[in-house]
């Protein structure tokens, strides 16, 4: 819970918070998309959209 707070509110490293909690990134990551806790930081749809088309 803790790992996940410092992911949500301060953007701390998904690496940095999968050591805190005891955990691979892999299993991190899995652990944040079952609880609905997306690793994508934009702030709207177009915005991600945007992105993904300058790719």
């Amino acid at each position: 819970a803790v790992a996940v707070g410092y992911y949500t509110q301060s953007g701390v490293s998904i690496g940095y918070c999968a050591q805190i909690a005891g955990m691979t990134e892999e299993e991190f990551i899995k652990y944040l998309g079952k609880n609905h806790i997306s690793i994508f930081k934009y702030d709207n749809k177009e915005e991600f959209l945007e992105e993904l088309n300058n790719a």
